[in-house]
């Protein structure tokens, strides 16, 4: 965030119209693997609302935390933000394909032997 904010003043934003609007931090992941990452989204959305706070910089939305996806569409030039909820039975379909993925991945690992760097 830091780096972010110190490259906008380098292209000459002034800090006076700074502002912000903060999303996401919604538990999206599987039941069994909520219990045991529900404080990675509350750190983050905490982190966000706290640097932005200390940094004195306004706050002007917010949409974040629940169990909900979100699609976001920013427009810069006119500061809009329009906010798509995913639907959470779309978000544990995608954890599943990612499932699946990684235990194909662990097969081939298998079949084919180490992989060795040189």
């Amino acid at each position: 965030m830091e780096l972010l904010i110190n490259d906008l003043f380098k292209l000459g934003c002034r800090k006076e119209r700074l502002q912000a609007k903060v999303f996401g931090g919604g538990t999206v992941l599987s039941s069994e693997a909520e219990n045991k990452y529900t404080s990675i989204p509350r750190g983050n959305i905490d982190f966000a609302f706290s640097f932005l706070n200390n940094e004195e910089i306004p706050l002007i939305s917010s949409d974040t935390g629940g169990k909900k996806g979100r699609k976001i569409y920013f427009h810069p030039v006119t500061g809009k933000v329009y906010l798509q909820n995913i639907e959470r039975r779309l978000i544990l379909n995608i954890t599943e394909n990612e499932k699946k993925y990684v235990r194909e991945i662990q097969k081939e690992k298998t079949q084919w032997g180490k992989t060795i760097i040189f």
